[in-house]
C-alpha cells in the first residue's frame, strides 16, 4: 500500500507553485509575442481557396468582432453571413467585378445604424456610430488572421444592389464586405513606416522623448 501521505510530505509545495507560476508567466509571454506578431504580419489577401471552412470557426472569428468596445455600450451593427454561391456571386458583381470574391465560402457583410448614439451623443454621433463598426471590423479581419484564413477589407461597392439584395433596411450603411477563406497565395509584406517616425512626445512634431 502507498503511504499517499508520507509521499505528499516529501512534494516542496511551494517550489512546485513558483514553477507553475514561471510556466504561466512564459506561456502568457510567448502568447503576448504571438499576438503581436499576428498585428504585424496581417496583409489583404485577394486570392483564396474555395475549401469551407467549419462554421463554427466563423462563428468563433464573428464573435471576436462582437467583443470591440462600443461608445456608449451600444452595438449599433449587423453582420449578414453569406455563404449561398449565387449571392456571392452578386457580391462580386456589385463589389466592381472583383470576381475573386466569388470563391470565399463566406462573406460577412457589415451593417451600421446610427440612430441610437446620434441621439445619445447629439453633437459626435455618427463619428462614435463609425468608430464602433471601426474596431468591429478591425477585431474580425485580425480573428480572420489568427485562424490562419484570408480576408481583404472591400469598401468599394454598389450599395445600392447589395442593399436590394439582402432586403437591408434603409437605416442601415453598408460598411463592407468581408470576404473569408483559406489563403491561396502568401501576400507580399510591404514596408511600413518607422515606427518611431509616427511618434510625437508631449506636443505635435516634437521627437524628444
Amino acid at each position: 500500500m502507498i503511504n499517499v501521505g508520507s509521499r505528499a510530505n516529501r512534494i516542496n509545495w511551494k517550489k512546485k507553485y513558483k514553477q507553475l507560476q514561471q510556466k504561466n508567466q512564459e506561456l502568457k509571454e510567448s502568447f503576448r509575442i504571438k499576438c503581436i506578431e499576428s498585428f504585424k504580419t496581417r496583409r489583404s489577401v485577394r486570392q483564396v481557396l474555395d475549401v469551407k471552412p467549419d462554421f463554427k470557426l466563423i462563428e468563433n472569428i464573428i464573435e471576436a468582432g462582437t467583443s470591440a468596445p462600443c461608445a456608449g455600450d451600444v452595438q449599433n451593427y449587423k453582420i449578414i453571413v453569406i455563404e449561398d454561391e449565387l449571392k456571392r456571386k452578386k457580391i462580386g458583381e456589385f463589389s466592381y467585378h472583383q470576381f475573386w470574391i466569388n470563391k470565399a465560402p463566406y462573406i460577412l457583410v457589415i451593417l451600421r445604424e446610427d440612430k441610437e448614439l446620434k441621439k445619445k451623443y447629439p453633437d459626435n454621433g455618427e463619428l462614435y456610430s463609425m468608430q464602433n463598426v471601426a474596431v468591429v471590423i478591425q477585431n474580425i479581419m485580425m480573428a480572420i488572421h489568427m485562424s490562419k484564413l484570408a480576408t481583404c477589407w472591400i469598401a468599394v461597392k454598389n450599395d445600392d444592389g447589395i442593399r436590394e439584395m439582402l432586403e437591408v433596411p434603409d437605416e442601415y450603411h453598408i460598411d463592407a464586405v468581408i470576404p473569408v477563406g483559406y489563403p491561396n497565395e502568401v501576400p507580399f509584406l510591404e514596408k511600413r513606416a518607422e515606427t518611431m517616425a509616427l511618434i510625437d512626445f508631449k506636443t505635435f512634431g516634437n521627437k524628444m522623448r
